[in-house]
Parts: structure tokens; C-alpha cells; sequence
């Protein structure tokens, strides 16, 4: 498994991020500073396939090449990012990477014998998160650049010349849109509850020999803890 993509997000944000949170002064209650965060979740894939139509359908198959569902799974992963305050406005810079066990399956409409599937092995972001120092609670939201390492697959369980079998992988990339709390612990320390929207278009491939056209979206819902240095 690779994490090229989201690991240099990771760098970039913590890069961009030093700097001002160098500059700031965090007090007790403060939101400013440089923090680390694990982890767990629920995330679930829209994946809608396209293929190309079949012109001579055998009913109960339609004309229409379609493989559409849901990867569904659970998350795991780090968080990393940095944050100023002023006057109780909080402006930050967030990654975040989380292995995932999110897949699922469905029958071609149009190509009988034929099995879709997706398993999304890992996904990451890169968001720039506003926020309301309340004290204690912390709300925000946040908006940036998400990424989604797929595998899609196409089995072929008929016994017949050609064999329509064929495998894909990709990381995509797309926007990100969140919202989420955090509650002070104490000593530095935080909760936190988030949710995410991911939106990543529609992309083209060539699976064992059919073209087909994914359109990919995801939700997810996220618990963890912060440690925030400086406190």
C-alpha cells in the first residue's frame, strides 16, 4: 500500500503551517498551535458504473450498462495540522490519512455473468478549517482537497470466450467538505466529532475490455483525539 499522495499533503500542511503557528502565543484556552490526532470512523462510497450499452439485451438484462453501489467500511487513521487565533477566530491548515476496509459489489444490468466491484484501500485530505473558540467546544468547519485510493474489478463467471475479467487501480482525487466539534479535555488534549463529504466526478476506464464511466462520492463520520502542543 502506498501513501505517496496524502503523505506530501501531510508535509504541505504541516509546512505551511509552522510559520504563523511559530508566531502565535497559546493560552490556556487558546485554539493556536501545532497538534496531533488519531482516529475511528464510518465511511461509505457512492459508485455509480457506466458501461457501454449492450444493443441485443437477453431479458430479464436491460440495454443499459449499469453496476451501481456503495462501498461501505470502517476508518482508521492520523490527523496533523496547525492553527492561529485572533480575537476568538480560529484559521487552520488539516491533514488527514485513514487506511479504510470500505468495498462492496453488484451484478451488470446489461451483461449477464458479470460481477462490479470497488474496495477503497485508502483516503486522505488536505483542508483549510475555520472555526469559533467557545472555550471548551470548539465548532468548525473546513473545505480542501480530498483523495480516494480505489481498486475496481469486473468478474467474469461466464465460461465463454472472451473473458471480460479485469482489474483497475487508482487514486483520484476531489473536493472535500466538513464539519465538526471539539471538546478541551484538558493538558492539551481534545475530543473531537467530525463529518466529511467528498466529491469526485466521474472518470474514465477500460476494464477487461469494456469501457466504463465512474462516478464516485463519499461520506463519513469520524471520532478521535487531538493533542495540541504548547497548551
Amino acid at each position: 500500500m502506498r501513501f505517496s499522495v496524502p503523505a506530501a499533503a501531510f508535509a504541505g500542511s504541516l509546512a505551511l503551517a509552522a510559520a504563523p503557528a511559530q508566531a502565535a502565543t497559546p493560552g490556556s484556552d487558546s485554539q493556536a498551535g501545532v497538534y496531533l490526532g488519531v482516529h475511528v470512523g464510518y465511511g461509505a462510497g457512492s459508485k455509480d458504473w457506466q458501461g457501454t450499452p449492450n444493443p441485443i439485451p437477453v431479458p430479464p438484462l436491460t440495454s443499459a450498462n449499469l453496476a451501481d453501489h456503495s462501498a461501505n467500511g470502517l476508518l482508521f487513521g492520523g490527523t496533523i495540522g496547525a492553527r492561529l487565533e485572533a480575537g476568538g477566530l480560529v484559521l487552520g491548515l488539516e491533514g488527514e490519512l485513514s487506511w479504510a476496509d470500505m468495498e462492496d459489489s453488484s451484478p451488470s444490468t446489461s451483461l449477464g455473468g458479470l460481477t462490479n466491484s470497488t474496495d477503497i484501500a485508502w483516503t486522505g485530505s488536505l483542508t483549510a478549517q475555520v472555526g469559533i473558540n467557545a472555550g471548551s467546544l470548539y465548532p468548525y468547519v473546513e473545505a480542501g482537497i480530498g483523495f480516494v485510493r480505489d481498486r475496481y474489478s469486473v468478474v467474469d463467471a461466464n465460461a465463454v470466450a472472451p473473458d471480460q475479467s479485469g482489474r483497475v487501480t487508482d487514486t483520484r482525487t476531489g473536493v472535500v467538505l466538513g464539519a465538526g466539534a471539539e471538546f478541551a479535555l484538558g493538558g492539551g488534549w481534545a475530543a473531537r466529532a467530525e463529518y466529511n463529504y467528498g466529491n469526485f466526478g466521474r472518470r474514465d476506464y477500460v476494464i477487461g475490455g469494456t469501457a466504463w464511466t465512474i462516478d464516485q462520492t463519499t461520506h463519513s463520520v469520524r471520532l478521535g483525539f487531538l493533542y495540541r502542543f504548547g497548551s
